[in-house]
């Protein structure tokens, strides 16, 4: 299997555990458990990072030109916007209870540290 494919499956079984985690009162997971599904995600993502850093590293995958790093970025921007922009209408979903305005000034706010994250992590790949 290509470094790229395995660091690719392995981040997108992260990011299904994060789900699992988030959803774990509707799916009907313990609240005791609730902490397991996240955790192992983080585990699988910081796993997937390293499998493609060390593929970067050795040679086997090219690393990102300047215009496919800015293309990435507004790509990921717009899919993070996608989703602070539903979140007001899932969180009710996840338990929370607060009201309408509220909620999207968390949403805002997570869109904002979103964008840092990104850019940060982007930077950081140089």
């Amino acid at each position: 299997m290509k470094p790229s494919t395995k660091a690719s499956i392995l981040i997108l079984i992260g990011s299904a555990l994060m789900l699992g985690g988030v959803f774990a009162k509707p799916l009907g997971i313990p609240t005791s458990l609730e902490g397991v599904p996240i955790l192992a995600a983080l585990v699988f993502i910081y796993l997937g990072y390293r499998v493609s850093k060390k593929a970067v590293q050795s040679g086997q995958v090219t690393p990102l030109s300047e215009v496919q790093r800015r293309k990435r970025f507004f790509l990921m921007a717009g899919a993070c916007a996608v989703a602070c922009v539903a979140m007001p209408f899932v969180m009710p979903l996840t338990g929370v209870s607060l009201p309408f305005g509220q909620m999207v000034v968390v949403s805002v706010i997570s869109y904002g540290v979103c964008l840092g994250a990104m850019w940060m992590g982007l930077k950081m790949r140089k």
